[in-house]
């Protein structure tokens, strides 16, 4: 009877000078009120060595740290499932706003799957990274058309650099693929009518480059009308200059094809080829025509 006494009084302390209430008629209890509106109301510190757990209640989280779903709210919510099947999640945190819009997700699958997703004020996804691990891949994505990674530091870069890296390198060991134009050292790809895929400011070198075009060897169809050779003089003391090959100026200005300028440089080896045959056989008949003089003699 005395230890139900001294419970009761010291119930009542507690209450009297620490505003708790143990319980209140609605079955609430207040620790730091008297007007606990759920079951438990701490206003104050909570310290737990173990944890903080609470009961299905019939809704999708058992665990929230802010108030209730209303205009103002922040809260986060934990999801715990532990009789997940392959599919579900045996771990969820979601953190809400005051205007109650996700911020942020996280989701841990017990087949192995991992979901983290980051959204805007408006609720709206603008990063994820996930793990598959039916493909034992993790893909990175950034779903906003302006989004961009920069490795190295913060400045101003123009919109269309998605991907910078500054003061350093990038290496990779894979391909690169595109569907536009790739620029070293420029940012220009066209000239004049034309549009390249790889524009170079600088040097280039390489063990080995393929082009390809169409070829020269027209000169030693029949119906090729091959310019004589006087017409050939002709033309280079007016012009200063091989017909069909572009001038100096034209290649300062301009400059030059590689699989065109081939295409020209071998259809003038072809059609000097074709003067060296015809020459070669004016030999060989003069050669015929001397021998028979000298035959007569």
């Amino acid at each position: 009877m005395k230890r139900i006494i001294l419970l009761s009084v010291l119930i009542t302390s507690l209450v009297t000078n620490a505003q708790n209430t143990f319980p209140t008629p609605t079955g609430n209890v207040g620790i730091g009120t008297n007007t606990p509106s759920t079951e438990l109301e701490v206003v104050g510190k909570v310290k737990a060595k173990t944890g903080i757990f609470t009961n299905d209640d019939g809704s999708d989280y058992v665990f929230q740290l802010g108030e209730e779903l209303t205009t103002n709210s922040r809260n986060i919510r934990f999801y715990i499932n532990n009789n997940a099947t392959d599919s579900q999640s045996i771990f969820s945190e979601g953190w809400y706003d005051s205007n109650n819009k996700k911020r942020f997700i996280g989701q841990f699958k017990s087949n192995g799957r991992a979901y983290i997703g980051y959204y805007d004020q408006n609720g709206s996804e603008f990063f994820k990274l996930n793990y598959s691990s039916d493909t034992n891949k993790v893909y990175m994505h950034f779903p906003k058309p302006d989004s961009r990674v920069i490795i190295g530091g913060w400045a101003s870069y123009m919109l269309e650099h998605k991907l910078v890296v500054k003061e350093g390198s990038a290496m990779i060991e894979g391909n690169i693929l595109t569907n536009s134009n790739i620029g070293i050292g420029t940012n220009s790809f066209t000239d004049g009518a034309k549009t390249y895929r790889l524009s170079i400011s600088g040097n280039m070198r390489a063990h080995e480059i393929k082009v390809y075009t169409d070829w020269a060897d027209f000169v030693f169809e029949k119906d090729y009308k091959l310019p004589t050779l006087e017409d050939v003089e002709l033309f280079i003391n007016e012009n200063g200059h091989l017909k069909d090959i572009p001038s100096n100026e034209e290649v300062e200005e301009n400059g030059i094809e590689v699989g065109e300028m081939n295409k020209l440089l071998l259809q003038k080896i072809e059609e000097l080829t074709l003067y060296l045959i015809e020459q070669n056989k004016e030999i060989v008949d003069m050669k015929k025509q001397i021998e028979a003089l000298k035959s007569k003699k």
